[in-house]
Formats: structure tokens, sequence, C-alpha cells
């Protein structure tokens, strides 16, 4: 990270140019994988015990004269891009501030996601925070308005 500081910094000048540009180059994935696969406590975390027949996906990783049966080629496809915003987040925070971080980070937030896509959306925000007339005043709704604001009111992901 220190070596390569002062050339990220002028690529990327301020958090927002880094938020909107910078994106984690596939070697320095590889790097943080390769430097896992030598923890031999990591990796006994990650093993699938020989009785399991359920796992097709099979990668033996060799360390200190012990075989590990992964589930590396699975685990890789399913976590990279998490690893990929966490790792772009910490960077922001080491080059930037705490904002910068939470900027990266939120990208794994869904609720906040939708949150905003709720807030932005006028006909979402309208229905969800609509006044609910009372018992007595209520309008009685024609069968396709109510199942139009039904139809809005749990906006699925």
């Amino acid at each position: 990270m220190d070596k390569k500081r002062d050339e990220l910094k002028q690529l990327y000048p301020s958090g927002s140019d880094f938020v909107n540009n910078y994106v984690v180059p596939d070697s320095l994935l590889n790097e943080l994988f390769a430097f896992a696969e030598k923890d031999s406590g990591f990796l006994k975390d990650i093993t699938v015990p020989k009785e399991d027949t359920s796992v097709k996906e099979i990668t033996i990783i060799r360390l200190d004269d012990k075989e590990y049966r992964t589930t590396k080629a699975r685990d890789l496809k399913r976590s990279s891009a998490i690893l990929a915003i966490s790792l772009k987040a910490t960077l922001a925070r080491n080059l930037y501030d705490t904002n910068t971080f939470w900027q990266v980070n939120n990208e794994l937030n869904l609720p906040l996601k939708k949150a905003r896509e709720i807030i932005q959306n006028d006909r979402y925000f309208d229905i969800l925070f609509a006044q609910q007339p009372s018992q007595k005043s209520k309008k009685k709704l024609s069968e396709k308005e109510r199942k139009e604001q039904e139809r809005w009111r749990y906006v699925e992901q």
C-alpha cells in the first residue's frame, strides 16, 4: 500500500475520483488469495472432509506436506466481488478518510441501496409515505387502484 500511495493519489486526487474510477486489479486479488493459501489455519477452516461427497468442485491445496481439500473455485466465484469491494474500501480509508471508506463499502449494503432507490423514485416514495387517511375518511379504492397500490407497497429486490 505505501509503495503505491503516491501513485494512487496522483491517479485519483480526490476520494470521489477513487470511488468512481478505481477498480481492484485481479493481480491484487490473486496476491490476497495466494497469501491466504499459505495460512494453514485458514486452510483448515475451508477444508472439506474426505467423507463429504456432496461437494463436486474440489481443489487440492498442498502446504507443508499436507493436502487440503477445498472448494476454492466455487468460493472464489462467490466471494471475489465482495472481496474486491472490501479491499477497495480499505484502500479508500487508508488513502482518504472514513467517509470514502463508507462510500465504497455501502455498495455491499443492499437495504441501503434499496432505500436510496425508493427515495429517488417519486412513485415509490409517494406510495410508501403517503398519509394514511383515517378509518372514517378512507376513500373506497377501485380494484385496479388497490392492486396497483399493493404492487408498489412491497417492492421486491
